[in-house]
């Protein structure tokens, strides 16, 4: 069994998405000598495949996190910086009478 890269056959799919029109895009180059195949996955990459696109799925929601405590605090007067540095969090100090005490 022979496996085309998604990229290599994406240029060849012409209409819209359905069987016949997925194994004409298939069969096109797949018969072009200069063509590079690849092999199957093992069962490890396949068992690693998940843990990725959990930690991506962290990492977005983290940053979607950030941004929003990012715009809290704009909207109260604070600017905090961009990027993936969260270091600018320890300037908050939550205090006792149920209020925040916002230091810069």
């Amino acid at each position: 069994m022979k496996l085309l890269p998604p990229q290599y056959v994406k240029p060849f799919v012409k209409r819209q998405k359905n069987d016949a029109a997925d194994t004409e895009a298939m069969v096109i180059p797949a018969q072009r000598p200069e063509m590079r195949f690849v092999g199957p996955n093992t069962a490890e990459q396949q068992a690693r495949a998940p843990l990725f696109r959990s930690q991506d799925r962290l990492v977005r929601q983290c940053l979607s996190q950030v941004n929003a405590l990012r715009g809290l605090l704009y909207e109260f007067g604070y600017v905090v910086p961009d990027g993936p540095s969260i270091s600018w969090i320890p300037l908050l100090s939550l205090r006792g009478h149920g209020g925040v005490e916002w230091r810069r």
